[in-house]
């Protein structure tokens, strides 16, 4: 198994577990992102966990060529949102509210999930 056939099948189950989770206690979820917008440390705490894992799939996965791109992305992905939420913590408690009063867009936050988990997992695998 390669390193992006291992990290896709860590990050694709995770992604469709959480998603599964945002589709079965949406309202839930909505509410509590109303209460996370108010909590910097929380998002500053994220941010730092966020970061933490970008910088191990970077240093392990450095491949621009084929799906396999798409793994190398998650994990700059991954550093830039924890950096963006370390630094600007404040800033994001007001992008959280957006999303927490916008239900379309935490919608389709939901459908890019499931969409990119079901790839991974599937090239993680093996099954496509």
């Amino acid at each position: 198994m390669s390193n992006s056939e291992f990290i896709a099948s860590l990050i694709g189950p995770v992604l469709l577990a959480i998603s599964g989770s945002l589709l079965l206690n949406r309202d839930a979820f909505l509410e509590a992102l109303k209460h996370l917008s108010n909590d910097m440390l929380l998002i500053f705490f994220a941010g730092i966990t966020l970061l933490i894992a970008g910088i191990a799939i970077v240093r392990v996965h450095d491949v621009w060529t084929g799906w396999e791109t798409i793994v190398t992305l998650m994990g700059w992905l991954a550093i830039l949102g924890g950096l963006f939420r370390i630094l600007f913590a404040p800033r994001m408690e007001g992008m959280v509210r957006k999303v927490a009063d916008n239900p379309s867009l935490f919608n389709v936050s939901i459908a890019v999930s499931v969409l990119l988990g079901l790839f991974l997992t599937g090239k993680g695998f093996g099954l496509i």
